[in-house]
């Protein structure tokens, strides 16, 4: 039998800077999003603060598929269903900006970015090394842009995180990097009016 001394987590993060680009997939071969998007986070003072970029690779069978455009000084993202946000605004005094401009959140938007780790792990199997069983926990990223005209963008990105046993310690702790090969990225994207 085994036993958790789990803490439910759940902080605002500070995004650092956001790159968009308006051509080209997102180099993940069998995904084919049009343009990219990534959020660069300034890591909290939580000791599960795991991440520092977000994009649009999403793990899901279904993938989420999103577009990305210019229409004047705005980036526009568009869902698969055709619905449309204006996500950042864009330096119109850029002379290349076909590929990626300089973009900025709109200074009105009322904006919300949380980490968010999940109460209970998941089983993950046994380890490699000495046999013991390996727990994971799901780890969200959850961006919520709102706009005056009450238009709303929800996405959300789910991670996880291995316990382990620290070095030279009894003691189990969650560890701060998160598992590329779990499966993580965009699993959510919402645009609602």
């Amino acid at each position: 039998m085994f036993f958790f001394s789990c803490k439910c987590h759940k902080n605002s993060l500070t995004i650092e800077k956001l790159n968009v680009g308006l051509s080209g997939g997102n180099n993940y071969a069998q995904k084919s999003n049009q343009g990219g998007i990534e959020i660069f986070v300034t890591p909290s003072d939580s000791a599960i603060s795991i991440l520092k970029k977000l994009d649009v690779y999403s793990p899901l069978k279904d993938p989420i598929t999103l577009s990305v455009k210019r229409k004047n000084n705005s980036v526009i993202l568009t869902d698969k269903s055709g619905k449309e946000f204006a996500l950042a605004f864009a330096d119109s005094s850029e002379k290349n900006c076909n590929y990626s401009c300089k973009t900025s959140f709109y200074k009105e938007d009322k904006i919300s970015f949380i980490s968010h780790l999940a109460f209970f792990p998941y089983w993950h199997g046994f380890s490699a090394l000495g046999g013991h069983p390996l727990f994971m926990r799901r780890h969200y990223y959850t961006l919520l842009i709102k706009k005056e005209d009450g238009k709303k963008l929800k996405m959300r990105w789910t991670y996880s995180v291995q316990k382990y046993k620290a070095y030279n310690s009894r003691r189990l702790k969650w560890s701060g990097d998160y598992c590329v090969d779990n499966g993580g990225g965009l699993t959510l994207l919402k645009i609602t009016n």
